[in-house]
This record gives C-alpha cells, sequence and structure tokens, in this order.
C-alpha cells in the first residue's frame, strides 16, 4: 500500500494522465483520483481522503483555489510563456 494518497486536479485530459502516470511510478506515491476542475475535485475529496492534492493554476474553469482545498496542495501549470 501507498504511503502518499494524491488527487491531481488539472482541466486538461492529457496532464491529469501524464501526472498521474508520473507519480504513480512512484511506489510510495497512490494517485487516487483524478478531477477536471475544482469542484469535482471537492466533492471527491470525503470519499477520496487524498493526502496531497496537485492543482493547475491556470485552469479555465477557476471554481477553486488552493486556499479553499482542505489538503496540502502543490499548485502546477504547463502555461508557457514562450508559447505563441
Amino acid at each position: 500500500m501507498a504511503g502518499i494518497r494524491v488527487l491531481v486536479v488539472d482541466d486538461s485530459v492529457v496532464i491529469r494522465k501524464v501526472l498521474s502516470e508520473a507519480l504513480s511510478a512512484d511506489l510510495e506515491i497512490e494517485v487516487v483520483g483524478t478531477a477536471a476542475d475544482g469542484s469535482i475535485a471537492l466533492s471527491k475529496i470525503p470519499l477520496l481522503q487524498p493526502d496531497l492534492i496537485t492543482l493547475d493554476v491556470e485552469m479555465r474553469l477557476k471554481n477553486a483555489s488552493a486556499a479553499s482545498m482542505p489538503a496540502p496542495t502543490i499548485s502546477s501549470s504547463s502555461h508557457s510563456p514562450w508559447r505563441s
């Protein structure tokens, strides 16, 4: 059984998949779920009880912030200032 339970929150299905696979490669980490936005994440948290949440800071639907999450949160972004 993994030690750290993680919920991955990102509006991009590709990023959710990449992050989930990368995190799951570590035997100490268990990705317990994913969510496409903050509202979905907030509804899943009571059931999944993650120890940590990854949260995209640039989701199109901004309906939750790291401050509203009831678990430690790591903010992430796939945004690049060099993109056209």
